[in-house]
This record gives C-alpha cells, sequence and structure tokens, in this order.
C-alpha cells in the first residue's frame, strides 16, 4: 500500500511512536510476567526484612522493657509485623496478578506508596533504633523498579 509518498508500508515505521495513534501503539501485556515474579520475590524479601528488624527490636524491646524502657521500641516491632505479614499477602497478590486492571493497581499502589514509606523510615530511625532505615531503603529501591517497569504491568 502506498501513503502516497511513494514510500509504501515502509512510511509508518519511519512515523515515531509518539505520534501514533493510540490504537496503533497498542502493546500487548500477558499477566502474570516476568516483572510481576520479581515483584514478587522483592516483595518477599521486603517482608522477610521487616521480619527480621521486627524480631531485633521486640528483643531489644523485651531486654529493655525489664529496665522499665522499651516499650516504643516494642510498639515498633509489632508495626513491623504489621508491615511484613502485609508485604507477605501483597507478595501472593503480586505473583497471581492476570489482568490490566490488577496490574495498574500494582503501579497505583506504588505510586501512593512513597509517603507511607518515609514515615516508616522516619519512625524507625527516631524510635526505631535506626534498624528499621534498611527496610525502607529497599521498599524504595522496590518502588523505583515497579514504577520504572509500569508498561509491563498494563499502566
Amino acid at each position: 500500500m502506498d501513503y502516497g509518498n511513494g514510500q509504501g508500508n515502509d512510511a509508518y515505521a519511519q512515523v515515531p511512536p509518539r505520534y501514533r495513534t493510540s490504537a496503533e501503539n497498542v502493546n500487548m501485556v500477558y499477566l502474570p510476567n516476568k516483572v510481576t515474579q520479581t515483584i514478587s520475590t522483592m516483595v518477599t524479601i521486603s517482608a522477610v526484612i521487616w521480619l527480621l528488624i521486627a524480631i531485633y527490636q521486640i528483643l531489644v524491646g523485651l531486654i529493655f522493657a525489664i529496665f522499665g524502657v522499651g516499650l516504643v521500641t516494642l510498639l515498633c516491632g509489632a508495626w513491623n509485623i504489621y508491615a511484613c505479614v502485609s508485604n507477605f499477602k501483597h507478595a501472593k497478590w503480586v505473583k497471581n496478578c492476570n489482568s490490566i486492571a490488577q496490574g495498574q493497581a500494582i503501579v497505583d499502589s506504588y505510586e501512593s506508596s512513597l509517603g507511607k514509606i518515609i514515615i516508616f523510615l522516619i519512625t524507625n530511625l527516631t524510635i526505631g533504633g535506626g534498624i528499621g532505615v534498611i527496610g525502607s531503603i529497599y521498599d524504595l529501591i522496590l518502588r523505583a523498579y515497579v514504577l520504572k517497569h509500569r508498561e509491563e504491568l498494563g499502566a
């Protein structure tokens, strides 16, 4: 087929993707895929990190509770157990992702997670013994990975 410029079908290939119509730009996204598997693995690693941090904080909190202090560290440990359990559930949900809507929900959850990660970072830094910074930094890396691969999730 000639598009009126004498170049035939090759003319389409010369049109930069940003100038093509949305129907021409559709990329097939198959879920679950390598990205969802990687995210699921990363979320599981995050859950294990938070579990180790929580165990440490609870043990330290119990030791200091003997001396009448340590309640705050115990509370941080409990909060991090909650983060751990949430991450294990989230890893399973991501691993079983099988629709574009779910892929978009994954991206949306990480787009809006920055505030929560910062709160966990500050809380663990100030009253949790500082070790929670490791988990927060890993969560920031995970968030960056998800946002970088948003197209593979259909978002």
